[in-house]
């Protein structure tokens, strides 16, 4: 995308959008252009990004987010104009090398990079398609929490238009996971278990299911669903035990409805896989507390 053309919001507007300055009439004109334009939407979350990394170059007492070479980008003390004219012009150029390689489920890389600034994740379980680590949210967020994000929610708006467009098993699986990052966990339930039933043996949508039904479960506390949840996680593993997300949601499935244990067993199997990422060890420090 050329920064002169008229399409789309200049720089300028788009900085001043990711940094909240914009309101009334200006901010809804973007977030009307954002919905509809995946371009200008993947901008302004790698400007938010490039923006908390500049700062936390800026403090070293801030943890750093991994970034190339940021004392070779030019116009790091321009201000959010400068990042996002930076963002829009290296876009179609080197996007890997500048923002890091994307995961394996190309249709939720928007989503993906639209939470990986926020402070938690979207579910105390592991989705799949390369989610980065955060801490697990709290367990009673309500459906259409009014606190997510402005970017989270357009990215997760993208997906559900997609959605209405495509009915494929993979825009109903992304679907579900954008219903989990806007709090909708009954829709996020209805959609992964359409995809599940469409390709049964696709071990991700099997995986992202059983991460919808435990987050129901831990909300409202129905049986029914750890049973569920741990019979997709058990699926996914079956189908794919290179995926390391399934071992992790079928340990947690496991503490939800057998013996201490047999989840005990179920987090070794886990850690056999993985044993040193952020993941393991937040799952290690959970069993030195329980």
């Amino acid at each position: 995308m050329a920064l002169n053309d008229t399409r789309h919001p200049d720089a300028e507007r788009l900085a001043e959008y990711a940094d909240d300055l914009l309101g009334g009439d200006l901010r809804a004109e973007v977030e009307q252009h954002l919905a509809d334009c995946a371009e200008c939407r993947a901008a302004v979350m790698e400007t938010t990004e490039f923006l908390h990394s500049t700062l936390a170059m800026a403090d070293p007492a801030t943890k750093v987010v991994p970034f190339l070479r940021p004392r070779r980008l030019i116009g790091i003390a321009a201000g959010l104009a400068a990042a996002a004219a930076l963002v829009l012009a290296v876009r179609s150029a080197r996007p890997d090398r500048l923002f890091g390689p994307r995961g394996d489920r190309p249709e939720l890389q928007e989503l993906i990079a639209a939470v990986a600034n926020e402070p938690t994740r979207l579910a105390e379980g592991r989705l799949s398609g390369g989610f980065k680590y955060a801490p697990p949210p709290a367990p009673t967020r309500g459906t259409g929490d009014g606190n997510v994000a402005t970017h989270v929610r357009i990215a997760a708006a993208k997906l559900e238009e997609e959605a209405r467009v495509r009915s494929t098993p993979r825009a109903r699986a992304a679907l579900g996971v954008s219903d989990l990052a806007v709090g909708d966990v009954d829709g996020a339930v209805r959609s992964l278990e359409s995809a599940v039933a469409l390709e049964p043996s696709d071990a991700q949508y099997q995986n992202d299911l059983a991460v919808a039904y435990m987050t129901r479960a831990r909300r409202r506390g129905a049986a029914s669903d750890w049973v569920n949840a741990l019979a997709a996680a058990e699926r996914a593993v079956a189908a794919n035990p290179a995926l390391v997300e399934a071992w992790f949601n079928r340990a947690l499935a496991i503490e939800g409805v057998r013996s201490a244990d047999e989840a005990k067993q179920a987090w070794k199997d886990y850690f056999d896989r993985d044993s040193s990422s952020d993941w393991a060890r937040e799952r290690r420090e959970a069993g030195r507390r329980n």
